[in-house]
């Protein structure tokens, strides 16, 4: 008599587990990507404001008087029309500002990284603070979490990238 042939057991492939893991993996990536986009997506405008409420630590938008600018001129250059920068320090009616763009009326606007300027409030025509758009910003971070979740549901579609399930036609 033949004694029988045993098989081997073959493991079942882990492939629910893994859709699991991968799924949730997915998920997570989703998750933690909210409070990236909460942080780095913000919208600002500037408004108009008095002298009086300019302090140390805004960001203001400042539009020179002619003679602001010409008194100006020998520390940022001729043809400025307006600064633009935080506030260092603030005293009585003088101000020094870390300068991060110059506006000209000729010629290109010009970048610096926060040179100290130091002039009177009696040389600018406007100031205008930079403030937070919280409409502006809730509608952007809603228009990028809707462009996520619909390109998520748009991948994930069956049949777009991959055949789930469908036969191939000739599987020879």
């Amino acid at each position: 008599m033949i004694p029988p042939t045993r098989r081997r057991p073959v493991p079942a492939p882990p492939a629910k587990a893994s859709k699991i893991r991968l799924s949730s993996f997915r998920n997570w990536k989703l998750i933690a990507a909210v409070p990236a986009l909460f942080a780095g997506t913000a919208c600002y405008q500037y408004r108009a404001s008095g002298y009086d409420a300019v302090q140390p630590g805004q960001i203001v938008h400042v539009d020179l008087t002619a003679p602001g600018a010409a008194t100006l001129a020998p520390t940022i250059g001729p043809n400025a029309t307006a600064l633009n920068g935080r506030v260092l320090t603030r005293a009585g009616n003088d101000v020094t500002l870390a300068v991060t763009q110059i506006d000209r009326s000729s010629g290109p606007e010009q970048f610096l990284q926060g040179d100290p300027v130091s002039f009177s409030l009696d040389n600018a025509l406007a100031i205008h603070r930079r403030s937070f758009d919280k409409g502006r910003t809730v509608l952007a971070i809603g228009g990028v979490i809707a462009a996520i979740v619909a390109g998520q549901v748009f991948i994930d579609q069956s049949g777009l990238f991959t055949s789930k399930g469908v036969s191939s036609g000739n599987t020879k």
